[in-house]
């Protein structure tokens, strides 16, 4: 679903995916994505 709004590969959300949880230092994609909110990275 996120690569088809994106209009991306499936890969490169998988990939983005895991480098954002790397640099976040987060276990889950939910995780990450709250910590981003946590610090005004993104909105909710």
């Amino acid at each position: 679903m996120i690569a088809h709004r994106l209009e991306i590969s499936d890969s490169a959300v998988a990939l983005y995916i895991r480098n954002v949880r790397r640099k976040s230092d987060a276990t889950t994609r939910e995780q990450a994505v709250a910590r981003a909110i946590q610090v005004g990275e993104i909105q909710p």
